[in-house]
């Protein structure tokens, strides 16, 4: 066997089939941890339903509040029918859980059943859809319950915030906590549990090892051109000696 690589071409192959391994081994780790995320949504889901105490109060520091169960509907309105109505309701643009488009509506809620000096937390209380194309099935009020969630990044593609129509396209826990009389908790918000959450369905586990199989695919194949190449020139051989390389 004769074997002369071009340094060049070889240099770049090198890195090229290194970044293809690692973007595909990278896949197959996030199919593992949405397979993990799936597994524990669904425990949740099947799990007894807690009070509005049991189900925010401890997670105020906002660690660990994927492991809630859901909270029952009922302990959650007698929270937000409590609250006096003059607490402002943001409209924050999004989906509801049945996947209508139109507008989230929250509102503050106090945090006095976990202690004095807790602050608030903001709920959803409901959900304005808008009239985009045909409607999506909507799932039954009966069975949508309330989780506790971390409080949601920004969006990159998010829209600019315009209070004063109270048009909301991410929460922006500053100016939404300037609002408010006392204490926002910016670590979690509550907003109603029924079926997979959006970045669970969107791109399920078999998509991730679909993502994998193409990138090792382009490595195998980066890995026989690279062959076929040298070989053309004559760099490689696995019988006689081939041909001397041109300059």
């Amino acid at each position: 066997m004769i074997f002369r690589p071009h340094l060049v071409t070889t240099i770049i192959t090198l890195l090229t089939l290194v970044a293809l391994l690692v973007l595909g081994w990278w896949q197959l780790q996030r199919a593992d941890w949405k397979s993990d995320l799936i597994a524990e949504f669904d425990e949740r889901a099947a799990a007894e339903p807690v009070t509005w105490r049991e189900g925010v109060c401890p997670y105020l520091s906002g660690e660990s509040v994927v492991s809630s169960p859901p909270m029952r509907r009922d302990t959650v309105e007698q929270v937000l029918t409590s609250e006096t109505e003059a607490q402002p309701v943001l409209r924050v643009f999004g989906r509801s859980v049945g996947g209508q488009v139109g507008w989230r509506l929250f509102r503050p809620v106090s945090l006095d059943a976990c202690g004095p000096g807790s602050g608030s937390v903001l709920v959803q209380e409901g959900f304005e859809a808008e009239q985009v194309g045909p409607l999506p099935p909507a799932i039954e009020t009966a069975e949508v319950r309330f989780n506790v969630a971390p409080w949601p990044e920004r969006a990159w593609m998010a829209g600019s915030n315009d209070p004063e129509a109270n048009q909301w396209y991410w929460l922006d826990h500053d100016r939404i906590a300037a609002m408010n009389e006392g204490d926002l908790n910016g670590a979690i918000i509550v907003t109603p549990f029924a079926g997979k959450p959006d970045h669970l369905v969107r791109t399920p586990p078999v998509r991730h090892i679909s993502y994998a199989v193409t990138w090792f695919g382009l490595a195998l194949c980066l890995v026989i051109v690279y062959g076929v190449a040298h070989a053309k020139a004559g760099r490689l051989s696995f019988h006689g000696q081939g041909r001397s390389p041109e300059a």
